[in-house]
């Protein structure tokens, strides 16, 4: 028997393949690397889908059994019309930013919880090329072994430690793409559970002032959430329902301030009244802004006359005026 034909019976199919073509088949044709490029891919909290997650917990990978039966409600959550879908997916991605930097607070009332913080293992290494590298050395050692550099013993030695290395590169691969999936799933259902909070407050608890005619009132939802996202990154410790509480009521003092003002707890009648604070910015005349020539100043507007103002209002010039109102 030839030196060759002796050292090829301790290879394995895919070395044999490999010395045949020059290099090892690449690893990424197999099952476990194509999760690899999948996940490399990323979806995040909010691009996984339900169709994505739905198809992982088919195929056995480890996914949260929650996930699935979550998804396949989704539906029910969906709002009145696309203004208010749009209301409500924007107040959730504002929410789930305010997570990224660790924050845990929030997370009853339908919060998003934190999910920010957590490693993406499978996005952010390597395996293909780490695979490849282990293919590259056992290609080195069998030509190694062919010129007659390494004995049977020595060669054997190497290559199956080599092997054993590629097998548990491959295992930490399954269980990083896992661990991604577990994460996508979970972020997409607690996306789902605050979009289903945010539905409830604005079309079931304050159905009256944020529908109008049986549609949704695209003014007044733009305006909450607008105000959702300002709320929820400038004080990210307060909870999804102390978030919606608080835009609400600064939309309703805006367009309905004598229902916002029935809504404030009466005061004890031998309150304390507070001494008369001295002039400040805030209660100055504001400064003209870019709304046209025939705007009137808008902090002398309630009710309809400023709605009726605001919808001439480009979208950027409402925002500017709801920061500082």
């Amino acid at each position: 028997m030839s030196d060759n034909a002796q050292h090829l019976e301790f290879l394995d199919p895919d070395e044999l393949a490999a010395l045949k073509d020059g290099f090892l088949d690449d690893v990424a044709d197999t099952p476990a690397a194509d999760d690899s490029q999948n996940a490399a891919a990323g979806s995040s909290a909010t691009g996984a889908g339900a169709e994505g997650d739905a198809a992982a917990a088919a195929g056995g990978q480890e996914v949260d059994p929650q996930a699935a039966a979550t998804q396949a409600g989704q539906a029910d959550a969906a709002p009145a019309s696309q203004a208010a879908a749009a209301a409500v997916d924007s107040m959730a991605t504002a929410q789930a930013e305010t997570t990224k930097n660790g924050d845990t607070n929030g997370q009853q009332d339908g919060t998003i919880a934190n999910n920010g913080t957590m490693p993406s293992h499978a996005a952010s290494r390597d395996f293909k090329s780490e695979v490849q590298v282990i293919s590259d050395e056992l290609v080195q050692l069998a030509a190694k072994y062919d010129d007659g550099d390494i004995t049977t013993a020595e060669y054997e030695q190497q290559r199956m430690a080599l092997a054993d290395k590629r097998d548990d590169l491959r295992a930490e691969q399954r269980d990083a793409n896992n661990e991604q999936r577990r994460q996508e799933a979970q972020q997409q259902r607690e996306r789902q559970e605050w979009g289903k909070t945010c539905d409830a407050f604005l079309f079931q608890q304050h159905k009256d002032f944020y529908m109008q005619g049986g549609q949704p009132n695209e003014m007044r939802l733009g305006a909450i959430d607008a105000l959702v996202k300002q709320i929820a990154r400038a004080q990210p410790e307060l909870s999804g329902a102390q978030v919606l509480a608080q835009a609400h009521q600064q939309v309703q003092q805006a367009f309905t301030p004598a229902a916002a003002a029935e809504e404030k707890p009466a005061s004890a009648e031998n309150k304390t009244q507070p001494a008369k604070l001295p002039p400040n910015l805030g209660s100055a005349p504001a400064a003209e802004a870019d709304l046209g020539n025939d705007a009137d100043p808008l902090t002398r507007l309630r009710g309809d006359d400023l709605e009726q103002k605001l919808q001439k209002m480009t979208p950027a010039q409402r925002d500017a005026w709801l920061k500082t109102s």
